[in-house]
């Protein structure tokens, strides 16, 4: 048995979960009492590890049975049970597991039940519950001078204030997390502690910071030898990258720990790569390999039982369908991705489903449908408000869209009063709106002016549909302003971008300015072929879409009006 029990464990150590339940089975048909409990318990570690969940469950349960006040079995059961949302079953197993544990004054032991609780509740919603009880468990972990407990307990109640859109009261604690840590000169927890310290900054929007913190945790990770946490600094510095519009760097960072993540079995960690990674191609523009790889995502989310990750690769799906124009495929899945959000009261994230849904329903000319959602996403936003920004540039699209420019440049205006920095993608957005709410309000000057110091500064080229949205709208207004030059400067800038695009939505507005902007500098032929090759592509989205969408779409106050302009210009 000892041999068996040796050859088990070296078996963990390699990373081969299968040999080593196979080892872990033999114990527990061989041994006796409270041995055979102990093999269970490991036969159902190693199960979960390779992912059999339900043969994890059962082996645990086996324990159970021999030894009814076998805490850590317990426990495992519970957080099971809360992969599965069965809030109800999961609390049941914590109390069971807290109660043994104190029988047992395992003073560890009771404090890890409440930090599962504590992310059972955070996870239900129950922010405010879930906060008291880590609390509780940090009070507990300093009262009995647990150093690494009390870090563990300040970063989980940190990475739950965040989750509330509570980032500044989070600080103080990640803050207290990482002082105790190099008071006792933990270098493991150092790094875990930096990491969280650094996306606390993230969130406050102190870039810099961030980085400098990710840099030293991924520092102190490697100079302790500390392979998973050196792993998991770097995929959260890739993550960073991303958000930082540096796709490429991103890149980088993921691909040089998704091989460690696979072949070690850390299917948490390599959904986030793979969540990380189709951000990356969004960004480039690669929707083809985006979406295969949010399907492989939302496939693996599936297998592991993660809620959340499969709520987050229908988004995915749902959003990159609609950034190849396949507007009617990505309701469904955006739909299903709401529920999913919803179900696991996840209300941050339904919120962006909730934008998304507007938008596709907005580029249809389903403007009741993109209200409706839209008002429902500015009710998530008056708890998230991170979300407000969003809310409100889509607001302003839409209005756009309907061509009513007053109504435009006042939310505009709120957005770029409420960011006096200018760092967010949406103040880019809303002072582009606001340019051509200006130019169509009879303040064509002003519109000029605005645009102009709009795109002096650093255009967001990470967003290719921003990007392109946002060089035809400074074409359409250096048209209205008789600036065909800069018009046509702007529909190459806007092509160039187009190209790695599927949007022929997007495609037949360019070369309509292309007509409009080379007539105007006395090139009547080339502005005929613009022209018709942009009643061509608008062509085709009657073949791509059904009928129904089609006739919505070509209704949109904006589509009327440029197709007006197009009739015109193939005449």
């Amino acid at each position: 048995p000892d041999s068996v029990r040796l050859e088990a464990i070296n078996k963990t150590l390699q990373l081969d979960f299968q040999t080593a339940a196979k080892r872990y089975r033999d114990l527990s048909e061989h041994a006796d009492g409270t041995e055979k409990a102990i093999a269970f318990f490991d036969l159902g570690r190693a199960h979960e590890r390779n992912l059999n969940l339900s043969e994890a469950m059962e082996s645990y349960q086996n324990a159970l049975a021999i030894n009814s006040s076998f805490a850590s079995a317990s426990l495992r059961i519970g957080m099971l049970y809360g992969r599965q949302l069965d809030y109800k079953k999961a609390a049941s197993y914590f109390s069971s597991a807290e109660d043994a544990f104190k029988s047992q004054r395992r003073i560890e032991g009771e404090i890890e039940v409440i930090n599962q609780r504590a992310k059972l509740l955070s996870g239900k919603g129950d922010a405010t519950e879930a906060i008291e009880a880590v609390k509780t468990s940090i009070d507990k972990a300093r009262i009995n001078e647990i150093p690494y407990q009390q870090i563990k307990c300040l970063s989980l109640l940190s990475r739950i204030l965040r989750s509330d859109s509570r980032t500044t009261e989070a600080r103080p604690f990640a803050e207290e997390a990482v002082s105790i840590a190099r008071r006792f000169d933990l270098k493991a927890q150092i790094a875990e502690s930096l990491k969280e310290l650094g996306t606390v900054q993230f969130f406050l929007g102190k870039d810099d910071v961030a980085e400098k913190l990710f840099e030293e945790a991924l520092s102190t990770a490697r100079q302790s030898k500390q392979k998973l946490i050196e792993n998991r600094v770097l995929l959260q510095l890739g993550a960073f990258y991303v958000q930082e519009n540096k796709a490429d760097k991103a890149l980088k960072y993921v691909n040089q720990v998704a091989d460690f993540f696979e072949k070690g079995g850390y299917e948490k960690d390599m959904l986030d790569v793979l969540r990380v990674r189709a951000q990356v191609y969004d960004n480039k523009g690669d929707f083809k390999t985006t979406l295969a790889i949010y399907k492989d995502l939302v496939k693996r989310a599936d297998r592991s039982g993660n809620l959340f990750m499969k709520a987050w690769g229908k988004r995915g799906i749902g959003r990159t369908a609609a950034n190849l124009d396949k507007l009617r495929l990505a309701l469904p899945e955006l739909n299903e991705s709401y529920s999913i959000f919803n179900s696991i009261n996840q209300s941050f994230f339904a919120g962006y489903c909730l934008l998304s849904h507007a938008d596709v329903a907005m580029q249809l000319g389903n403007y009741q449908k993109a209200y409706f959602s839209l008002n429902l996403a500015e009710g998530i936003a008056q708890k998230h408000k991170r979300l407000i920004p969003r809310t409100n540039v889509m607001r302003a699209r839409i209005a756009i869209s309907e061509r009513k420019f007053a109504e435009a440049v006042k939310i505009a205006e709120q957005i770029i009063t409420e960011d006096p920095t200018g760092r967010l993608a949406s103040t880019f957005e809303a002072k582009t709106i606001m340019s051509l709410g200006f130019t169509y309000l009879g303040k064509k000057p002003k519109g000029m002016r605005l645009i102009e110091e709009t795109f002096a500064g650093k255009i967001a080229e990470d967003d290719p549909h921003a990007a392109a949205r946002a060089h035809l709208i400074r074409a359409e207004i250096m048209l209205e302003n008789d600036f065909a030059e800069k018009a046509k400067e702007s529909v190459a800038k806007a092509q160039d971008v187009l190209k790695k695009l599927s949007k022929p939505s997007l495609k037949w507005r360019a070369w309509l300015f292309h007509s409009l902007a080379v007539k105007n500098l006395n090139d009547a032929g080339l502005g005929k072929e613009s022209a018709a090759k942009a009643d061509a592509i608008f062509s085709t989205l009657s073949q791509k879409w059904n009928s129904k969408d089609f006739s919505t779409y070509a209704e949109r106050p904006d589509i009327k009006h440029y197709r007006k302009l197009l009739q015109k210009s193939v005449s």
